[in-house]
């Protein structure tokens, strides 16, 4: 009896160790991140012909539903950054109409940052721009900028854009739950970004310092699981001057940069350190997809990575087709 009692004892002992993997794998944190970014107010599908076949790129119809199964999954973020208007007939009423922000908003985006293009209309345009967004009362996308500097940002343009974000509710951080997930969401312009917007009226700091500040902030009161860094800043092919694979060399706190303004097009993301920097191209030809899992030192692993292209091959979203038509209008009427 004795030893029927040890063996089977030993083989629960066995069979608790080989499982004991399984077990930290399942209860491990996940997290999917979709991405854009330089969407220039592309809200529609461009359609054109190749050796008599019809090739479709692009659309807010097709990426809501990309979004839509993308968000099946559990715990999803869906964010973007910046340059989210500019480039088609749309910008000629986003102060009036603040198409492209709502656009977002009911795409299911949680969360965006300011490019470049924002400020095209300079501080007073996009000011009121947030302010017809606010107005509409449509679900809008959270807003997250961390570097501008209104303090050394005197003029009247500024200060009422400084209100409008107020009212609107930008932040220079975020915290979001995703399932059990704490997420913690910030923004940054970079500094050649910064430069492409000469009408902006404010003054924008170095992103590196602060980043830094920001995620001092963040870390002494969130406790987040994962930092991720909406970027209009941009990657090169120089390393030494690519601005975002600076800001996760010198801030290695950032779990994932998602980076804009360049217009690049990662196969697969750029590692430094234990940070990954993402981006998908323009104009919505594609959507980014990371999946990633929480490893034992707290750091993330990645799990997954894709790049979906939104073509023919995606059907088209009919209540947001319908939204775009509604849309239209106001543009024929400008």
């Amino acid at each position: 009896m004795k030893k029927h009692s040890s063996l089977c004892l030993a083989v629960l002992i066995l069979l608790l160790v080989l499982a004991a993997p399984v077990l930290a794998e399942t209860d491990a944190k996940e997290l999917t991140l979709a991405f854009t970014h330089d969407l220039h107010s592309y809200l529609d599908t461009k359609a054109f012909e190749v050796a008599g076949e019809r090739k479709e790129v692009g659309g807010f119809a097709k990426l809501k539903t990309i979004f839509d199964a993308i968000s099946a999954e559990q715990n999803t973020l869906i964010v973007d950054a910046g340059d989210f208007s500019m480039g088609t007939l749309y910008q000629s009423v986003f102060t009036e109409q603040a198409i492209e922000l709502r656009m977002l908003g009911s795409l299911g985006y949680d969360a965006t940052t300011f490019g470049n293009h924002e400020f095209d209309y300079g501080s007073q345009g996009l000011a009121e721009m947030l302010d017809s967004a606010r107005k509409s009362k449509e679900r809008t996308p959270e807003i997250v900028i961390s570097n501008i500097d209104f303090a050394n940002s005197p003029s009247a343009n500024a200060k009422q854009l400084e209100s409008s974000m107020r009212d609107f509710g930008a932040k220079e951080y975020l915290i979001m739950e995703k399932g059990d997930v704490r997420v913690a969401l910030f923004g940054v312009l970079g500094d050649d970004a910064a430069k492409s917007a000469p009408n902006s009226d404010v003054v924008f700091t170095n992103i590196v310092e602060q980043a830094k500040k920001t995620i001092s902030t963040i870390k002494e009161e969130e406790e987040p699981d994962i930092i991720v860094c909406l970027s209009h800043s941009g990657t090169w092919a120089d390393s030494k001057v690519s601005e975002d694979e600076i800001l996760a060399k010198e801030v290695p706190e950032i779990d994932v940069i998602v980076s804009g303004h360049t217009h690049s097009l990662l196969e697969e993301p750029i590692v430094v350190n234990e940070t990954y920097i993402v981006s998908c191209g323009e104009y919505g030809g594609h959507v980014g997809k990371i999946d990633l899992v929480q490893s034992e030192t707290g750091r993330w692993d990645l799990k997954d990575y894709d790049l979906i292209a939104v073509d023919e091959t995606i059907p088209a979203d009919a209540d947001t087709l319908e939204q775009i038509d509604e849309y239209r209008v106001y543009v024929n009427e400008f």
